[in-house]
């Protein structure tokens, strides 16, 4: 990933003031410190998996000074400062939504040229203060706001491609009139999110564990069936079809298929979804089966599907006895 920055600034957005802290200066891009902190954070908003695809609606506040900037009606310093301003007005109203820099960054990867806003909402830390005396030095221990970096991950940001404008969101919901708000994208930004992959992959494996559940309780191979049918499916090419997968196990005419695909919708989902392959196994790659007296066992749904790995047999006593055949150097702990 080449990214290349041309300019970045820092803003201090501190909801407790009256005023932001506008920066009248942008930040030296040439120094390391600089470009190791912004060059890390972007590349993890441009990679990640719970970003959200959104466009501008057409009334949002923020896109005719992203459109000026653009098309270079205004400057860079004057666009940050515009929007972060609006920022800072949401926030001075909402007195729960956190305090943070917003650092803005123009910067180009592969050729295309981006506009990202990062709010990077304080991190408690503890950090030491020494004040020296006549010759003798006060050692004490203080609580203080830093930056997220290393494993700090930042909560609230947007990429914005200068063509097509189709934004990144990340975004975290905190209360704006007593209810749990996704503020940054329908009051900063106003643009309507989709699902993003971490949040698909989260239904996916959801509804497919509700209707395993509902209709495949006392069927352990077809349950793991269709999961890895699923899994297969975003191997092929990193998306599932849900219908399909249903029509398979349950029948093309089944009324279970016509459910299933009902939940998915309901939550959200689209018929056909892009998840990364990796997603839908981390979520749906195990199959989990525990009985009433709190027996647990835990394999890998494809193997849970081969019969000359695992057995299950009903016995007349209305118990299931399961089986697990050739296993390779077993581990107990």
């Amino acid at each position: 990933m080449a990214i290349t920055i041309d300019n970045a600034i820092l803003h201090i957005l501190d909801n407790t003031s009256d005023e932001p802290l506008i920066s009248s200066e942008e930040l030296d891009i040439e120094s390391e410190i600089c470009e190791v902190f912004i060059t890390k954070h972007l590349k993890r908003l441009m990679t990640a998996p719970n970003a959200k695809d959104a466009v501008f609606a057409g009334d949002s506040p923020a896109l005719p000074v992203v459109k000026q900037y653009i098309n270079g009606e205004i400057f860079f310093k004057a666009a940050s400062a515009a929007l972060c301003r609006q920022l800072f007005g949401i926030m001075r109203a909402n007195a729960e939504i956190p305090p943070g820099d917003v650092l803005v960054v123009h910067f180009k990867n592969r050729g295309e040229r981006f506009l990202a806003i990062l709010k990077l909402n304080y991190k408690p830390c503890y950090v030491h203060r020494t004040d020296s005396r006549d010759g003798v030095s006060d050692n004490q221990i203080l609580m203080a706001a830093s930056l997220p970096f290393g494993g700090g991950k930042v909560e609230e940001a947007c990429l914005i491609p200068f063509e097509p404008m189709v934004l990144r969101v990340i975004e975290k919901a905190y209360p704006v009139d007593g209810e749990e708000t996704y503020y940054f994208s329908k009051l900063f930004l106003k643009c309507q999110p989709e699902l993003s992959q971490a949040e698909a992959a989260g239904i996916i494996a959801d509804v497919t564990e509700q209707i395993a559940g509902k209709y495949l309780a006392a069927e352990p191979k077809k349950a793991a069936l269709l999961k890895n049918i699923l899994i297969e499916q975003a191997e092929e090419d990193d998306s599932v079809n849900l219908s399909a997968a249903a029509a398979e196990v349950f029948g093309p005419n089944s009324e279970i298929r016509a459910e299933y695909a009902g939940l998915a919708e309901e939550a959200g989902l689209k018929p056909d979804v892009c998840v990364p392959a990796r997603m839908v196994k981390a979520k749906l790659g195990f199959q989990r089966i525990k009985s009433a007296n709190g027996v647990e066992v835990r394999m890998p749904v494809e193997f849970s599907q081969e019969s000359d790995a695992v057995e299950y047999i009903s016995n007349e006593d209305g118990t299931t006895s399961i089986v697990i055949k050739n296993l390779p150097g077993i581990e107990i702990y």
